[in-house]
């Protein structure tokens, strides 16, 4: 394994503790991705789909992967970040 790679799992909880919302990538748990490397969350205004494009994808490639609300149900991609995050409050 090279440092920039992590497994899925991994990566799921790195997203989760960086932007605050929960995904589900569908691929074994030990499979290898790329690392998150993000810091800072994705904008409260931006859409899910603006977020997978710019952050997820070029991370996951063609990996399907669902992002999920407080109730446990996959949002629709053009949901604001901030109204997925307030979904867990």
């Amino acid at each position: 394994m090279n440092n920039s790679e992590i497994t899925v799992t991994e990566f799921e909880e790195k997203v989760f503790k960086t932007e605050g919302v929960r995904i589900v990538i569908r691929a074994t748990e030990n499979e290898k991705v790329s690392d998150y490397p993000y810091k800072q969350k994705e904008a409260e205004r931006n859409s899910v789909a603006e977020w997978f494009t710019r952050r997820l994808k070029p991370k996951l490639g063609e990996l399907q992967v669902e992002v999920v609300n407080g109730k446990g149900d996959c949002v629709p991609w053009q949901t604001h970040m901030g109204t997925v995050r307030a979904s867990y409050k």
